[in-house]
């Protein structure tokens, strides 16, 4: 992901456990949640654990499967910017073509989950430069 080449560490920590990382540096820590109530108390509570453990200069949350409709990613939007006001935030719509794609195994090429990863490339990529 991003235009140079990065090692990239990709970890399913399951519930919040920032001991697991006491001695793991970060360029940049992408934590992801569900856009819907409990997966986003479990993503703010993980990155408010998080921040207080690790020593990482750029911290993204990212929302996955977020719901259509401008209504919820204004809530979403809101409540992140409310709890987590200087952490950039990108919202990773629901999109029906992409569980297709990975039963097929192709790959997308466009539409709002391709534009949604290259904001997070582009957030890396400004991170590493």
């Amino acid at each position: 992901i991003g235009k140079a080449g990065y090692e990239v560490v990709i970890a399913d920590l399951g519930c919040p456990r920032p001991d697991r990382l006491d001695h793991v540096r970060f360029h940049v820590l992408i934590v992801v949640g569900l856009g819907n109530p409990v997966g986003m108390a479990r993503l703010i509570r993980s990155v408010q654990e998080l921040a207080t453990r690790i020593d990482t200069p750029d911290t993204v949350a990212l929302v996955n499967r977020v719901a259509a409709g401008s209504r919820r990613r204004l809530e979403i939007r809101a409540e992140m910017a409310r709890l987590l006001p200087a952490m950039p935030v990108i919202l990773v719509p629901e999109e029906s073509r992409l569980e297709r794609a990975s039963w097929d195994g192709t790959r997308l090429e466009r539409g709002p989950f391709v534009k949604s990863l290259s904001r997070v490339a582009s957030l890396i990529d400004r991170a590493a430069g």
